[in-house]
C-alpha cells in the first residue's frame, strides 16, 4: 500500500497507483481526494535512459554488422524489452503520488476525449475509403 498525499494514510494499492494519470486519478479510500502518479522524469533519469538505450543499440548494431545470426539479435531485443518493462515497474513503484487539481483533471479528460474522438473519426474515414 502507498501513502495518499492528502491524508498521509496507506490506502492506495500499487495497481491503482500504476494506472493513475492526470485524466484518471486514483481516489483515496479514506479521504476521497484524487491524486495521480507523477510522471515527470529528472534530468539524471533521462541521461540514464539515453545511455542505456545507446548501449543496447550499440550491442544490436555490433551483432548485425558482424553477422552474428538471428538468435543473438532476438535475444538482445528481448533483453532490452524485459529490462525496459522491469525499469518501468520499478519507476512506478518509486514515483510519488501528487495532488490532483480538479481543473487540470477535467481539462485532461476533455483533451483525451477529443484526441480519441479524432482518432476514431480517422479510423472510420479510412475504413469507408478502403471499402469503396
Amino acid at each position: 500500500m502507498f501513502v495518499c498525499p492528502h491524508c498521509n494514510k496507506e490506502c492506495v494499492s500499487f495497481f491503482r497507483k500504476a494506472l493513475s494519470r492526470q485524466s484518471m486519478p486514483v481516489v483515496c479510500k479514506e479521504c476521497g481526494e484524487p491524486s495521480f502518479l507523477d510522471r515527470k522524469r529528472s534530468s539524471n533519469r533521462v541521461l540514464i535512459d539515453f545511455i542505456r538505450f545507446a548501449l543496447y543499440f550499440g550491442i544490436l548494431l555490433f551483432l548485425v554488422v558482424n553477422g552474428a545470426g538471428l538468435m543473438p539479435i532476438i535475444t538482445s531485443i528481448a533483453v532490452f524489452f524485459v529490462s525496459e518493462l522491469a525499469d518501468s515497474i520499478y519507476w512506478r513503484y518509486k514515483a510519488p503520488l501528487i495532488v490532483s487539481c480538479e481543473f487540470k483533471t477535467t481539462w485532461a479528460r476533455r483533451s483525451n476525449a477529443v484526441f480519441f474522438g479524432l482518432v476514431g473519426l480517422l479510423v472510420i474515414f479510412i475504413l469507408v475509403k478502403n471499402s469503396s
